[in-house]
């Protein structure tokens, strides 16, 4: 216990960028994953699906396409992703050639609300999102990760699913994200 306490320590500090400090290992991939996110997000994640598709119909090349993440608060498969696969240099580039959109099932946070939300608003709004994953994709695991295109008839056609929850080999997921960018 003593030398797992050492090895978190460095959690409790904040880089000059007022980050937490994250030790590297498995070990605290795992406890990272019940951690609460820091405040700042490296990707600019959209929580309303149909702006996303609106602003990828706008944008040329890679843009077009809208990668949906859907996850949870309390979901830690999604949370591990999200703290310890997306960052990685060979996702991260990847997922920013897409415009992004978070799609919470479980209760939506509430900053991606424009006025504080009450409960019963931030619930609702997650069951709409677990309604359209349950209605497309057939499907209720989370995290599921998924690739549309936006056609100009108004329509949406899925470009992919990545089949795997917790994401056991990046490079694989990274070969999932370059196919539709033809990278």
């Amino acid at each position: 216990f003593l030398g797992l306490a050492l090895y978190l320590t460095p959690g409790l500090s904040k880089t000059a960028e007022g980050r937490t400090q994250r030790p590297s290992g498995v070990v605290y991939a795992w406890v990272d994953a019940f951690l609460l996110p820091d405040a700042s997000e490296e990707l600019p994640w959209n929580s309303d699906l149909t702006a996303a598709l609106a602003e990828a119909r706008t944008q040329k090349g890679t843009k077009r396409f809208v990668f949906v993440d859907f996850t949870g608060k309390t979901c830690q498969n999604c949370k591990y992703n999200e703290n310890n696969i997306f960052p990685r240099p060979e996702v991260a580039p990847l997922l920013a050639s897409y415009t992004l959109a978070q799609l919470y099932t479980d209760e939506v946070p509430a900053e991606f609300f424009q006025s504080p939300p009450t409960e019963e608003m931030t619930a609702a709004e997650a069951a709409l999102n677990a309604d359209f994953q349950r209605a497309v994709f057939k499907d209720e695991k989370l995290p599921l990760y998924a690739i549309l295109e936006p056609l100009p008839t108004g329509k949406v056609r899925v470009v992919g699913v990545y089949d795997e929850g917790k994401i056991n080999d990046a490079a694989r997921f990274a070969a999932f994200l370059r196919k539709p960018l033809g990278k």
